[in-house]
C-alpha cells in the first residue's frame, strides 16, 4: 500500500520526550496519548493543552506518544477506521512504557513514578494501563483468522509497562467500564457537560463504575464545559480544575519529596439548604490516608462557626481510603 506521494505508508509509531538535560537528580514522567498525527499537542487554538507544560515546570519529564493510528490515517487523514486501537493498542501501548523505562537513565527518569494522560481517542490507552494486571490481557477485538494483535515478539521484554496514575476524559475508553478493577491505579476521570461527542449522556455510568469497585478515583462532571481537558473555577467544588490535576498526580508522582498530605475538595452534599448541620460533608484526600489520623477526632474537626463548638458525626471511609 502506498501514500498519495507513491510511497509506501509509515506503519511506524512514535514518541516526543521532553526532559532535563542537566538533571541533578531523577524525575517523574507524565504522558499524553497524542490524538492527533502529528503528535503537535497544541496544532490548533481548540486543542491547546497547557497542562503538559505545566508538569515540565513543575520537575517532571514529559513525553508524546503516537495513537495506535491506522497507518492509511497518516495520509488520507480520518475515515471510520482511523485507529487500530482494539486491535492492536494494548500491545501498542505497553511497548512505549517499556521503552521509557528501559531508556529511564539517558532522559534522567525516575522509572518507579509514571503517569498518562488519554483524552478523547487516546483515552483507551489509559484505560487498559491503569489496570496493573494489563500484562497478558487480550486486545479489546481481533480481526478474523489472525493474531491478538502484534504477532512478532514484544520488544523491549524484562521492563514493567505499569503506571503510577492515570487521568481519563471522554473516549472510547472510558465508555468501556469493564476494565475498572478494584487494583486501578489512582484515576482522575472528567467529562465536559457539553460534549459532543455526546459522552455526558454515559457520565453517571462511568462514575457508578469507579464508585462500585471503590478505587481511588476524583471525578470531575466539568458543567459548563464541553470536549476538554479541565481548567477554569469549577463552581460546585469551589477548586480551580487546571491546578487540582496537577496536585493530584504530584502526590502519587513525587512520593520521593514526601509531599505533605493534601486535601483536594471539600463539598457539602446539599449546598443549597441554609442549615447544613446535618449535612454529609465529604473530604477528598491525596495520597492514601491512615485512617486513623482522621477519624480520632485530632486529625480532622468540624466546627461550628457562631459559638466555636464541635459537630459530632461518623466517619464513612471510601476510595481506597482517600475519601
Amino acid at each position: 500500500m502506498t501514500a498519495l506521494n507513491g510511497k509506501p505508508l509509515d506503519y511506524k509509531v512514535r514518541m516526543d520526550i521532553v526532559y532535563p538535560s542537566q538533571a541533578n537528580k531523577k524525575v517523574p514522567l507524565v504522558f499524553y496519548i497524542a490524538t492527533r498525527t502529528t503528535r503537535y499537542p497544541n496544532h490548533i487554538p481548540t486543542a491547546y493543552y497547557p497542562h503538559f507544560i505545566g508538569f515540565t515546570m513543575r520537575g517532571y519529564a514529559y513525553a508524546l506518544i503516537d495513537h495506535c493510528w491506522n497507518p492509511v490515517c497518516r495520509h488520507y487523514w480520518y475515515f471510520p477506521r482511523y485507529s487500530l486501537d482494539d486491535w492492536n493498542g494494548l500491545k501498542s501501548y505497553t511497548a512505549a512504557i517499556r521503552y521509557i523505562r528501559a531508556h529511564a537513565d539517558s532522559f534522567s527518569v525516575n522509572s518507579h513514578y509514571i503517569g498518562g494522560w488519554g483524552h478523547s481517542k487516546g483515552s483507551y490507552a489509559i484505560t487498559r494501563l491503569s489496570d496493573p494486571d494489563h500484562v497478558g490481557q487480550k486486545e479489546y477485538s481481533k480481526f478474523r483468522d489472525q493474531s491478538d494483535g502484534t504477532p512478532e515478539p514484544q520488544p523491549w521484554p524484562g521492563y514493567s509497562s505499569q503506571i503510577t496514575a492515570g487521568y481519563q476524559s471522554m473516549g472510547n475508553g472510558t465508555r468501556r467500564t469493564r476494565y475498572v478493577t478494584k487494583n486501578y491505579v489512582p484515576t482522575v476521570i472528567a467529562c465536559g457537560e457539553n460534549d459532543h461527542y455526546n459522552h455526558w449522556a454515559v457520565w453517571p455510568r462511568l462514575v457508578a463504575a469507579y464508585k462500585k469497585q471503590d478505587v481511588n478515583y476524583l471525578a470531575f462532571g466539568m458543567l459548563g464545559m464541553g470536549h476538554e481537558l479541565p481548567y477554569g473555577f469549577d463552581e460546585d467544588r469551589r477548586v480551580d480544575r487546571y491546578s487540582l490535576v496537577h496536585e493530584f498526580f504530584d502526590q502519587y508522582l513525587k512520593v520521593e519529596e514526601q509531599l505533605p498530605p493534601k486535601v483536594l475538595v471539600v463539598t457539602v452534599s446539599d449546598n443549597k439548604r441554609k442549615d447544613q448541620i446535618n449535612a454529609p460533608i465529604s473530604i477528598h484526600f491525596a495520597p492514601v490516608m491512615d485512617i486513623q489520623s482522621v477519624t480520632d477526632r485530632r486529625g480532622v474537626k468540624i466546627i461550628r462557626v457562631r459559638d466555636q463548638k464541635e459537630i459530632k458525626g461518623k466517619w464513612e471511609i471510601l476510595r481506597n481510603g482517600t475519601f
